[in-house]
């Protein structure tokens, strides 16, 4: 794939996302297109990657609330009330889409919404202290993997040094961040993985003596708007690697060759998952 931005490797403050995402480079959300397949992957990539969402846009909504308040408090408003289905007022909104051409538009709720996590984040006394330790928010690492020599990309949330660690610090929200179903969504979402990638990035783009920490900081999006911070286990960091780097090297594998397979052609055996048996089995 010809690259569509130049950028040298290292650690780059500032980038935007629409820059960031133009970098062609093997990020979190390409590797895991591979569970799939190959081609999967591949049509990921050539497709421009994730669409915007409601939900992705929100997320980057309360990101920046957040991370980056003022910036917030500059950029994002809210949409006004209005008909659009009439004359009037799809001509009322064209004139403030016109108006405010730079500004990214919420709904009431969503405006709502990012205000409430960003008190309550804040509010949290061990998520305050890392948002306010020394460090840098919305951080880019753009790295050449050392074993496969594959260009590698990450947007990290913040990288700061908090009770004497270097951390990255991811922030979710969620439905629950209570331990157990986060863990259950860390796996759903190879939340696992990214962090082992990342972290991996950061030696490469920064190298370390002493291992740094990744931490998550999880806000729920219903009230009352419980707030937990979470360090990623070792076992669940060393699973997280060895899946990610699998991947990362089926692509370097389909990028030397060019053949970027789907499920493989042949004949393959299929039956019921393993739970129908042990429901048979039970007497059920």
């Amino acid at each position: 794939m010809a690259e569509t931005a130049a950028i040298e490797y290292g650690a780059h403050r500032g980038l935007n996302f629409d820059s960031y995402a133009q970098i062609q480079a093997a990020n979190h959300s390409t590797l895991e297109r591979f569970r799939q397949s190959a081609a999967h992957a591949r049509y990921y990539m050539l497709s421009g990657g994730d669409e915007e969402t409601q939900a992705l846009r929100k997320g980057w909504a309360v990101h920046a609330a957040v991370l980056e308040p003022s910036r917030f408090d500059s950029e994002f408003i809210v949409a006004p009330k209005l008909d659009r289905r009439t004359k009037d007022g799809k001509a009322l909104w064209a004139e403030f889409q016109a108006a405010h051409a730079n500004a990214l538009i919420l709904t009431d709720e969503e405006m709502d919404l990012c205000q409430k996590l960003r008190a309550a984040i804040w509010a949290h006394p061990t998520a305050a202290e890392i948002l306010a330790a020394k460090g840098h928010n919305e951080m880019t690492l753009v790295w050449s993997d050392p074993e496969t020599q594959v260009a590698c990309k990450g947007r990290v949330d913040r990288m700061c040094q908090y009770a004497g660690w270097s951390c990255l610090v991811d922030l979710k929200t969620t439905r629950d961040a209570s331990r157990r179903t986060f863990e259950s969504t860390i796996y759903r979402y190879g939340y696992h993985r990214q962090a082992a990638m990342y972290l991996d990035g950061a030696q490469v783009v920064a190298p370390r003596e002493v291992e740094r920490k990744w931490l998550w900081i999880a806000a729920e999006t219903e009230p009352p708007y419980p707030v937990a911070v979470y360090e990623i286990e070792e076992a669940a960091l060393s699973l997280g690697r060895d899946d990610y780097r699998r991947h990362l090297r089926v692509y370097a594998e389909c990028q030397r060759t060019g053949d970027w397979p789907g499920y493989g052609d042949g004949i393959d055996y299929a039956g019921v998952p393993a739970w129908a048996y042990r429901s048979i089995e039970g007497g059920e």
